[in-house]
């Protein structure tokens, strides 16, 4: 993933951090690997939550805002593995029609296509189904 024009790239997480956008793809691919992980295997005692989940849509989030302010990298992006990763964030979930990732982060439908996604199996989506519950 070094591709020199995204390691040159920052991108703001917070007022007070920044991140490489070569790094910052790197984390969302790494998110989206546990997140397969977490589809495929059983609840143990490291299993990932609703929050994990919500943290990886934001990664993903800040690269979509990054790409659009820099739309000359997409194809940089997509050749470090955006488009790998994307692939396999839509292969692990599924559509979310009761918005219940949208509902768990307190968030208004966003426009992006990966918060309407939710994991096909795993604890991840236990969770926000049994979210879901509590507020029907």
């Amino acid at each position: 993933m070094g591709d020199n024009t995204l390691d040159n790239v920052m991108v703001s997480l917070s007022d007070t951090r920044e991140i490489r956008l070569s790094k910052l793809l790197s984390a969302w691919s790494q998110h989206v690997e546990r997140l397969r992980n977490e589809v495929m295997t059983s609840n143990s005692d490291s299993s990932w939550t609703p929050h994990d989940l919500v943290a990886a849509l934001i990664l993903r989030d800040r690269v979509s805002d990054a790409l659009n302010e820099f739309p000359l990298l997409s194809d940089a992006a997509n050749a470090a593995g955006l488009t790998a990763a994307d692939r396999v964030f839509k292969a692990i979930t599924i559509e979310d029609p009761d918005e219940l990732v949208v509902s768990f982060a307190s968030k208004q439908r966003p426009a992006q296509w990966w918060w309407s996604r939710l994991p096909k199996s795993g604890s991840i989506r236990d969770d926000l189904v049994a979210f879901g519950r509590n507020f029907t």
